[in-house]
């Protein structure tokens, strides 16, 4: 009966540690997924940002 309790423990300690590690791994990489999704969305408003101010100097030179 005591053996039995043993290999329990083991089994699930095994799990556990390796949900443990799968947990720690999934993190990271959502993390990493999400700075690239970032930076991607980022450079788009900067490209899309520096157009707006060249229209609006184009259009402000005109103006003068």
């Amino acid at each position: 009966m005591n053996t039995i309790f043993q290999v329990s423990f083991a089994v699930i300690g095994s799990v556990g540690g390796a949900a443990v590690i799968i947990a720690g791994l999934s993190n990271w990489l959502g993390k990493v997924w999400a700075e690239r999704l970032m930076a991607k969305e980022k450079a788009q408003h900067d490209r899309e940002l520096e157009s707006l101010r060249s229209e609006l100097r184009i259009k402000t030179e005109q103006q003068i």
